[in-house]
């Protein structure tokens, strides 16, 4: 039975439903003639769906095509990981509350203000984080980029994420790379404008053929032996 402070909260929040039939109509819809394959029993496939929750109040709610527990409308949805539902609700609330002050209800359209913005929200998100029950998942790569595609998002920085895609290209997620979490003493500003110079190179990189990859490298250590040449020359 629910506590008094329970019963209060979920009247003044409203939380994620669980997936609607339509929902699950859609969700089976998607894999055509391989429904049976994937899913098995499509009967109990429902019934298990039944379980997930709905993300389509969610801030982001084309991202994901359910979620594993339930969070209130408008909130962003982290991934945790739990065993225990109400310990991923509550601990995702709490992250949203901590970015949302963070960000004091800035939104920015320059580019370079925003990284900065972004910078400041990560060092309190890096703070706040590493108080939570590890098996959460708050360590984990992938619940690590949902936080900080969440923060961009809520920034109005645009996203270059790449979409994790399974059987008949359903969607399951998208994935943003992120910076890792400060350490205690932060991260200097160098370093962190050295982090993102490194996701912003490989996001290039990734969007590129082997063949091209092969033929930069080579430029570049030419470009490298030419430089230790006429540095040994001044010298």
């Amino acid at each position: 039975m629910k506590s008094f402070k329970e019963v209060r909260i979920m009247l003044s929040e409203a939380y994620s439903k669980n997936l609607s039939d339509k929902e699950i109509d859609q969700r089976i819809k998607k894999f055509g003639m391989n429904a049976k394959n994937f899913f098995g029993d499509l009967d109990k496939a429902r019934v298990d769906m039944k379980k997930d929750y709905s993300p389509k109040k969610t801030a982001r709610p084309k991202v994901w095509v359910s979620l594993s527990y339930p969070v209130r409308d408008g909130d962003y949805y982290f991934a945790f990981i739990s065993n225990d539902e109400k310990k991923n609700t509550k601990f995702n609330d709490k992250l949203n509350d901590v970015i949302r002050k963070a960000a004091a209800g800035r939104k920015v359209t320059d580019q370079r203000k925003g990284m900065e913005l972004i910078g400041q929200i990560w060092s309190a998100v890096s703070t706040e984080i590493k108080k939570y029950p590890k098996d959460l998942g708050w360590g984990d790569t992938m619940t690590r980029e949902e936080i900080y595609a969440s923060i961009l998002h809520l920034v109005g920085v645009k996203e270059e994420v790449e979409e994790v895609l399974s059987v008949d290209k359903m969607r399951v997620g998208k994935r943003q790379k992120a910076p890792k979490y400060e350490s205690a003493i932060g991260e200097s500003d160098a370093n962190w404008a050295k982090s993102l110079e490194k996701i912003q190179k490989q996001r290039q990189l990734d969007k590129i053929s082997d063949k091209d990859k092969e033929t930069l490298m080579k430029i570049a250590a030419l470009l490298g032996k030419e430089k230790r040449r006429w540095n040994s020359l001044k010298n």
